[in-house]
């Protein structure tokens, strides 16, 4: 079970970034930036790369979501004052089991 887990996590951590369909698809976990402005006050964090995402269209209370390991398809948005100056606009989520 563990050798599937490592294989799984380095398939995910290879897909960061897209999903091959001109949208993106970020794996990581649910975090509140400190110091945030309170308009996008989550990301995505994995292996050391982080990425705000937002739901603009109000499917999800990303706060429910806040310590889990997620899955997000989306597509980038500019903005202005965001780190590297997008948001993800999130489309889709999955939740990811707890780690063995």
């Amino acid at each position: 079970a563990a050798a599937r887990w490592a294989v799984r996590q380095e398939a995910l951590a290879r897909s960061w970034g897209s999903d091959g369909e001109g949208g993106a698809l970020l794996i990581g976990w649910v975090e509140v930036r400190q110091g945030a402005q309170t308009t996008r006050p989550f990301a995505l964090t994995r292996n050391g790369q982080s990425a705000i995402v937002h739901d603009f269209e109000d499917r999800w209370q990303l706060s429910d979501f806040v310590g889990r390991e997620l899955v997000a398809r989306g597509t980038w948005r500019a903005e202005v004052g965001a780190p590297g100056g997008r948001v993800l606009a999130v489309s889709e989520l999955r939740v990811l089991p707890s780690r063995p």
